[in-house]
């Protein structure tokens, strides 16, 4: 079909370059660390492309965004593991940290008619970070195994409402533990 008025064609390519490294640290043949760097590139999404205004809601009118850059996220994960399968002991402690640069972000702009015009934007740095961990252990008098397995969380994201900043910060601690028969 036709393009609307004051609509064009347009084609994005995109070229990155996208490391990725692994170390493994055997100590023995159950005790190991291993640690590796992953990046990746995500593209927008067409509809957060097109620069096409969405107005199926009257009050919160949407529009994409040509000019949005692809998001690189960069990813670090440690992790440490100890096995005593002699006595049924194993130990596993993990980390994970990302960086996300240019994310895709909102811009809100509430008019005074209540009237919200949002469209995508590359905002600031979004950050995640996870530890989690696992220890298992046989407890002989109930005989049953205990596995307790908490895990900690954090992101930080940036969204803009009339031009100013917003900074959204989640902290996660998820305590688990089982008994297994």
């Amino acid at each position: 079909g036709m393009p609307f008025d004051g609509e064009k064609q347009f084609e994005r390519d995109y070229t990155n370059l996208l490391p990725y490294a692994q170390f493994v640290f055997n100590f023995t043949k159950y005790r190991e660390i291993n640690i590796n760097y992953n990046s990746s590139m995500d593209v927008p999404l067409n509809r957060q492309l097109q620069p096409v205004t969405d107005a199926t809601n009257p009050f919160y009118i949407s529009r994409g965004n040509e000019n949005l850059d692809p998001v690189q996220k960069h990813t670090v994960n440690m992790d440490f593991r100890n096995a005593n399968p002699f006595e049924n002991r194993f130990l596993f402690l993990g980390l994970q940290l990302s960086k996300t640069d240019r994310s895709i972000t909102t811009s809100d702009s509430i008019g005074n008619n209540g009237i919200t015009y949002s469209k995508p934007v590359n905002g600031g740095p979004a950050l995640e970070a996870s530890f989690f961990s696992g220890i298992e252990f046989p407890v002989r008098v109930l005989k049953s195994r205990i596995n307790i397995e908490p895990e900690v969380g954090y992101e930080k994201n940036i969204t803009y409402i009339n031009g100013i900043t917003n900074t959204g910060t989640t902290l996660l601690y998820r305590p688990a533990i089982n008994c297994e028969s």
